[in-house]
């Protein structure tokens, strides 16, 4: 409706002709609704009396009148939000719109419902008069008696400022009368404490927030008393992560627990004959070089580290604290440590280190995942983190039967499930170890997955149906395979001992056949 009334407005003035001395007379007739509406809803920032002037003459002024206008009511046919849109307000720089779309509404109903040139007294000229009257009124009231309550409140205001700043400088004077001496000796006390002194009380402040402060300053000597007890009683222990751990709540690793772990144990290979051939020193030097290289190895891989025997290394990995993918990792480590003691040797033989047994150097590694019970054993006094139970026994049994095999590293099926895939493994033999009824299936770890030479991977093929033909009681068949297994691996840098001793057993078996209920599984006899 209110479109059609403008478009027959805008007809009627087109076809009028109207001349420029009569436009606004004319043009007021097409507005008086949309201005009086603005005037209703906008609260003005000022008041320019260039406006009217404005509007007349320029046409781009007009028209963002126009559409200032229109956009007021379509924030109120929308009926979307009671606050004007942040869009809306951006057509109205020099004031704020005052009311809410339900007033508004209210307002654009009576204008557009209030006849322009009705014949009874209630009219659109006569209903906008009264509101700006109304209008000037408050403006005027405004402006004597509001500006005057404003002095009076403002000289209040400075007033109640001086007193306030006052009252605050005589305060402050006092604080630091009384306080400052609390705080001295406060100050004085944590002074020894930061020196080592534990042995420091502090002096009780009172019921008020020294008193607060004191009490607990006194509960974190108290506190750093018993950290220090702890720190001597782990003066035994080497590796951080249980310090750590210990530090938290030593009394649970007292208890220990149960805990699925990788257990992992190390020995170089005939280590006695070269420390007979070095000098106290040298020796020194070639374990600490070593061991601290192979350290940082398990460390790097989450690895904790148990205890040296010697040469040998014994670590845990998943204790005391929770390591994802243990195994796996028990298993990086380990091919990383064989491949650093290769680096190491080219770098002894480079500088002439040590002597030439120490830079042939070998060592073996043995690896089993399963339910341990980890935690502190020994006395108050000294105590280590360590593990026990039968998966760590037949991790140190398995490095030592790698020395039988000739392999670097030996695990059990146990860990090659948790590997497969991501590992090159071959499978040595099922054995039963000393002292259990329980058979083992031996695997040798070689290398990550796609790093293993294609030598290497035909001898393990080869190997492997070998070991298979042994188990079906195939002797001849299983011979050919292990030789053939062992040509394979001409380029590989040992020989292939584990071949070698499955055609002995072969050819025995060949002589004299093994009893009936024979299953395949060979029985160590030493440990």
């Amino acid at each position: 409706m209110i479109q059609d009334r403008e478009e027959e407005f805008d007809s009627i003035f087109q076809d009028a002709k109207v001349e420029e001395p009569d436009f606004l007379g004319v043009e007021s007739l097409r507005s008086i609704r949309d201005s009086s509406m603005e005037d209703a809803i906008l609260l003005r920032y000022n008041t320019d009396t260039s406006y009217l002037e404005r509007y007349a003459s320029d046409q781009e002024f007009r028209d963002n009148h126009r559409k200032r206008w229109k956009e007021l009511r379509r924030w109120v046919a929308d009926a979307k939000s009671e606050t004007p849109t942040d869009a809306l307000r951006k057509y109205f720089p020099d004031g704020t719109i005052g009311k809410s779309r339900s007033e508004a509404e209210e307002i654009i109903w009576n204008l557009d419902s209030t006849p322009l040139f009705p014949l009874e007294s209630q009219s659109l000229p006569k209903s906008i008069l009264v509101q700006n009257l109304t209008g000037i009124i408050r403006t005027l009231v405004d402006r004597t008696d509001g500006i005057q309550l404003i002095r009076e409140n403002r000289n209040f205001v400075i007033i109640s400022a001086l007193v306030i700043g006052l009252l605050s400088i005589f305060f402050a004077i006092f604080i630091s009368g009384v306080v400052v001496q609390k705080i001295k000796r406060i100050i004085k006390s944590a002074e020894d404490v930061g020196h080592g002194n534990l042995l420091v009380e502090f002096e009780y402040g009172g019921n008020d927030e020294f008193g607060k402060l004191t009490v607990a300053l006194n509960q974190m000597v108290n506190g750093l008393r018993e950290r220090e007890k702890i720190k001597g009683i782990l003066g035994s222990m080497i590796d951080p992560v249980v310090v750590s751990e210990a530090m938290k709540d030593l009394q649970a690793l007292k208890r220990g627990s149960e805990k699925n772990i990788t257990a992992f144990f190390s020995d170089i290979a005939s280590f006695s004959a070269i420390s007979e051939k070095l000098s106290s020193p040298e020796l020194a030097d070639l374990l600490n070089e070593y061991l601290s290289a192979m350290t940082v190895i398990l460390k790097r891989n989450d690895g904790v580290l148990d205890k040296y025997i010697g040469d040998a290394i014994v670590g845990i990995f998943n204790s005391p604290i929770d390591v994802h993918d243990h195994t796996y990792k028990a298993v990086v480590a380990s091919i990383d440590m064989q491949s650093k003691l290769v680096e190491l040797k080219k770098e002894w033989l480079q500088k002439n280190k040590y002597i030439p047994e120490a830079r042939e150097m070998s060592f073996r590694i043995g690896l089993n995942t399963g339910l341990a019970k980890v935690g502190f054993m020994g006395t108050d006094d000294l105590a280590s983190y360590t593990m026990m139970g039968d998966t760590v026994n037949l991790a140190a049994r398995l490095e030592a039967a790698g020395k039988d095999y000739g392999v670097h590293i030996l695990v059990t099926d146990t860990v090659e499930k948790e590997i497969r895939g991501r590992i090159f493994t071959r499978k040595l033999d099922v054995v039963r170890v000393k002292g259990k009824n329980e058979p083992v299936t031996l695997y040798e770890v070689i290398a990550k997955m796609g790093e293993e030479s294609e030598s290497v991977r035909n001898s393990t093929e080869y190997y492997e149906k070998g070991l298979e033909e042994y188990l079906k009681r195939n002797w001849k068949g299983a011979i050919e395979l292990f030789q053939k297994s062992i040509k394979e691996r001409k380029d590989a840098d040992s020989k292939d001992k584990s071949s070698l001793i499955l055609i002995s057993r072969c050819e025995s078996y060949l002589k004299e056949a093994p009893p009936s209920d024979w299953d395949g599984v060979y029985t160590r006899t030493n440990k």
